[in-house]
């Protein structure tokens, strides 16, 4: 139990701490995506390495017939009820889109650019494997499926509650939209992997709705 503890609380530490510096404002434009590539590059490795030890990689690892097509519909049914929560949250009339455009000018133009959309497809796969990997397996075998999955996610969630008070928005007031969409996105990619057992799925879901929700925003949804 002590082992499982100090694996989930080192992953919670250390991605806090590089949301922390990624959302940094006024901060260099390739700042955000060096500091969250090198640190989930580190981690990563390093998941690999427990997961191969305790046995679950190959398992979790091996995709199957039909896993892409799954990540995909799911992608875009989680896009687009993304799209439909963010006009609930900071519609165009409000002062609260200024959260969403914050987000956009932190990261810059996903879709406009190979290089960042490289880096953000890289970061998928390895927030994946450590969070769905690593850090959901960790729960599972300490609390049982259930209770694994929703700490999971609740872990995935607090790590992104830096970025609530680096993006606040003068005048408008901290930024919750990453630690929700954490929270909200993380329990489906969680529940995926409960139930498929592989981590494709969930990799390929999390890198269609980063992809569309990265780039800036479309003129017909605001």
């Amino acid at each position: 139990m002590i082992t499982y503890y100090r694996h989930i609380t080192t992953c919670l530490a250390a991605v806090a701490a590089l949301v922390a510096v990624a959302t940094l404002p006024d901060a260099d434009a390739a700042l955000p995506w060096c500091v969250l590539l090198g640190g989930y590059a580190a981690l990563t490795v390093w998941a690999l390495l427990v997961l191969r030890r305790e046995g679950t990689l190959p398992e979790l690892a091996t995709p199957k017939s039909g896993d892409v097509t799954l990540g995909i519909v799911s992608g875009l049914v989680l896009t687009g009820a993304a799209f439909f929560v963010l006009r609930m949250i900071a519609p165009p009339t409000s002062v609260r889109n200024a959260w969403v455009f914050g987000l956009y000018a932190q990261f810059g133009d996903v879709q406009g650019e190979g290089l960042r959309t490289a880096a953000l497809l890289l970061i998928v796969i390895f927030e994946e494997v450590v969070w769905r990997g690593l850090v959901q397996t960790q729960c599972v075998n300490a609390w049982g499926p259930r209770k694994g999955v929703v700490l999971a996610t609740l872990v995935y969630a607090l790590a992104h509650l830096p970025a609530l008070f680096t993006m606040q928005v003068p005048g408008v007031g901290l930024n919750p939209l990453l630690p929700l969409g954490a929270l909200a996105c993380g329990a489906i990619w969680a529940i995926m992997v409960l139930l498929t057992g592989r981590l494709a799925p969930a990799i390929v879901c999390h890198a269609v709705v980063s992809y569309f929700l990265a780039a800036p925003a479309p003129s017909w949804l605001w």
